[in-house]
């Protein structure tokens, strides 16, 4: 009986000792089987840090930190205007149309989160170059454009 367990360290035991009768492990590796494993002179031996970071990319869960991420990111919910609001919003944007690019206007407005329910509150600063009332937008000097069903408070910019 061997008294040595599976798991043993094989370092120090002789082959024979070690794979018993099997020959064809002898017969092929026999002149190898006891040599101490060769160290490079060129290049100093990776840590294991290092070895297993090879194998990061095949991680078992890929997109799990993406996915917690995405679900702690907080965003806000659209605020319900009051009539009273509204009704001052209204007034706002109609004597915009007469007054197009004479003011810098500050207009706060949600804007849509694209992955989940939700957004958040953007101001936008510049100067209106167009009111569609058929598209209900807001046209900037920039390009930008603004939903007027977005827009929450709209401000003259004070120098």
């Amino acid at each position: 009986m061997n008294d040595k367990p599976e798991w043993h360290n094989v370092h120090g035991i002789k082959a024979q000792e070690l794979y018993g009768l099997n020959l064809d492990v002898i017969t092929k590796y026999g002149d190898i089987i006891d040599l101490q494993h060769s160290e490079s002179l060129k290049h100093k031996r990776m840590s294991l840090y290092s070895r297993a970071a090879q194998f990061a990319p095949f991680a078992a869960l890929t997109g799990y930190e993406e996915a917690i991420m995405e679900t702690g990111r907080l965003v806000s919910e659209k605020l319900v205007l009051s009539e009273t609001q509204k009704e001052h919003l209204d007034q706002q944007l109609q004597e915009l149309k007469d007054h197009l690019s004479e003011q810098e206007l500050c207009i706060t407005w949600f804007k849509a989160d694209e992955k989940k329910a939700g957004g958040e509150y953007i101001t936008t600063k510049g100067y209106v170059k167009r009111i569609d009332t058929i598209e209900r937008k807001i046209i900037m000097a920039d390009g930008q454009m603004i939903s007027m069903d977005d827009v929450y408070e709209i401000g003259v910019v004070s120098d």
